[in-house]
């Protein structure tokens, strides 16, 4: 029965229509992001509206809670996928120079040069670091990323990394 029914979705997700609104959907994620974080970048974190946001997208309020149910999850959107582009720089590092120390210390190193750099990202990355549900993926995603470059013996038990 389960079978038939992941066949059925299947062929509902292949249709032309099916994937033209997931084409529209992701396309309109993408621009939210760029908008919400120029916004975010120009004018604050905290002083940008869902409203704005909606605004500058050229999309509706509820269209933009439809993607992402809160301004945070905005913004846990953008900081997970620059976090994922850093990651992709320490892979390159760790591929060119086999530097494992490098390659972890890297996302670190960089978030401190960022807010060093500029005191808008020095903002946004302590906003960031304020959010739990934020540090709470950026660790998960860590500990993934590690665990696909480590030995099980050479990584801390979940438990114990997680509290850490």
């Amino acid at each position: 029965m389960i079978k038939k029914i992941d066949l059925t979705v299947k062929k509902i997700c292949e249709q032309p229509i099916v994937k033209k609104i997931h084409k529209r959907r992701e396309a309109s994620r993408e621009n939210i992001l760029q908008v919400s974080m120029k916004l975010f970048y120009d004018v604050g974190y905290e002083k940008t509206t869902a409203r704005q946001i909606a605004q500058r997208s050229g999309i509706l309020i509820g269209s933009l809670y439809n993607i992402f149910p809160s301004k945070e999850e905005i913004f846990k959107a953008i900081i997970m996928d620059a976090y994922d582009n850093v990651l992709d720089e320490s892979e390159g590092i760790l591929k060119e120079r086999g530097d494992y120390f490098s390659a972890i210390v890297f996302p670190g190193a960089l978030e401190l040069y960022a807010a060093s750099r500029s005191k808008r990202a020095a903002e946004l990355l302590y906003q960031a670091h304020k959010s739990w549900n934020i540090v709470e993926s950026l660790a998960e995603r860590s500990r993934e990323w590690i665990s696909s470059h480590f030995s099980d013996d050479m990584i801390p038990e979940v438990e114990i990394y997680h509290r850490n």
